[in-house]
């Protein structure tokens, strides 16, 4: 009777590791979905003519594979909710002069972000889009 109850909890003790260890491969699985870049320019001084696309150097991070550094484009590899932040920073010297550049949905502009002062400026900010699979996100240049 001991040895038989002592069968029972082992069972239902393995029964339960079993849905756990299916739990944690579920989540393992989702996190592997998990979409996410971060890009920079690898040089401090970069000239981008007016109206053209940004493409950032420096790939930090491309979870997803859905920056391309050619194109300067993120193309959402999955519908979703995708979350974007830009920060711009200006040195301008000893003159005063802005930079705005525009984060692009087709031919949506998401957001703005400009630096516009004196010397050393940075501005920033953050848009929230639900994409299809295949639609492409861009930073360009305004002014």
């Amino acid at each position: 009777a001991a040895l038989q109850a002592e069968v029972s909890r082992l069972t239902q003790r393995m029964n339960e590791m079993t849905a756990e260890l299916t739990s944690l491969k579920t989540r393992l699985s989702e996190n592997e979905a998990a979409v996410g870049f971060s890009v920079r320019f690898s040089n401090t001084h970069n000239t981008v003519g007016i109206g053209q696309a940004l493409k950032y150097d420096m790939v930090l991070a491309n979870a997803g594979n859905g920056y391309s550094a050619n194109t300067g484009h993120f193309t959402a590899p999955s519908a979703g909710l995708y979350a974007f932040y830009v920060n711009i920073s200006q040195e301008s010297g000893t003159t005063s002069s802005c930079t705005q550049i525009y984060l692009m949905h087709g031919s949506t502009i998401l957001l703005a972000a400009d630096a516009c002062f004196h010397y050393l400026s940075s501005g920033s900010n953050m848009a929230v889009r639900l994409l299809k699979a295949g639609d492409s996100v861009w930073v360009k240049m305004h002014s």
